[in-house]
């Protein structure tokens, strides 16, 4: 991926190696990880005066699952992320795109993920049950029938003509770029990690950068999220006068 576009993860795991002097998976301890965090935290952030909360989880995240990854497929013996505290946060506040912010993602976004990111709209449905789903989700084509990851409960629901119209353009597995066996084989990014940074992209006219204005607020990249479009979807549910239950 490091030849690719950068993303997030990789930009924190730089980061890390250089702070750390690290040039192999085993030399990530845990008093290195512990170091990279009091650094950040003190002196992170763009103006040097030390990470939010929410920053600092998030760094903690990539770097946890990175190192998954590597005990996964045997780099290392052990995930050091994993002996490190948690870290108190802010609890982020619940956005939902307006018209004019929907219009723009799907305009800007590339045709892969346009479709990708309307469906999401359309069903509500989060993006762990999106990269899945192939026709058979599609009983009859007007109903999505799914088990859904988080929470295991059954989910079978009538979907909108718009929803509809989607699915039947698709092929049977509905999304494949999802898979990442299919992205390693075309040599690609991991479609699960681009579909997130092109979400990104969207606000951004330059394809390097984004970020929302709200007001008197900004919302940078890190505070739009693929959850937003369920945001979304239950807002404009509820405006148009569809009761809560």
């Amino acid at each position: 991926q490091c030849v690719n576009r950068s993303t997030l993860a990789i930009g924190v795991l730089k980061k890390l190696r250089a702070f750390g002097n690290i040039n192999y998976v085993d030399d990530v301890t845990f008093d290195k990880l512990q170091g990279y965090v009091a650094h950040i935290t003190h002196h992170g952030g763009i103006d040097g005066k030390g990470m939010a909360g929410a920053s600092i989880v998030g760094q903690i995240g990539f770097i946890r699952r990175f190192l998954g990854y590597c005990v996964n497929m045997e780099y290392t013996n052990q995930n050091q992320a994993n002996k490190l505290d948690k870290i108190k946060r802010k609890a982020p506040i619940r956005y939902s795109f307006s018209k004019e912010e929907m219009q723009m993602i799907l305009k800007n976004a590339l045709p892969r993920f346009a479709i990708f990111f309307e469906l999401m709209l359309e069903t509500g449905i989060r993006a762990c049950d999106m990269w899945n789903l192939t026709k058979d989700n599609f009983p009859g084509g007007d109903h999505l029938h799914i088990t859904q990851g988080k929470t295991d409960d059954v989910l079978n629901v009538p979907i909108s003509k718009r929803a509809q119209k989607i699915v039947k353009g698709l092929p049977y597995r509905l999304f494949p770029w999802a898979d990442r066996s299919w992205t390693r084989e075309r040599d690609e990014m991991d479609g699960r990690v681009e579909v997130r940074n092109e979400l990104r992209i969207c606000f951004a006219d330059d394809r390097d950068d984004g970020c929302i204005k709200r007001g008197k607020e900004i919302c940078r990249p890190k505070g739009i999220r693929m959850h937003t479009f369920r945001h979304t979807f239950a807002m404009w549910k509820l405006a148009a006068g569809c009761p809560r239950k």
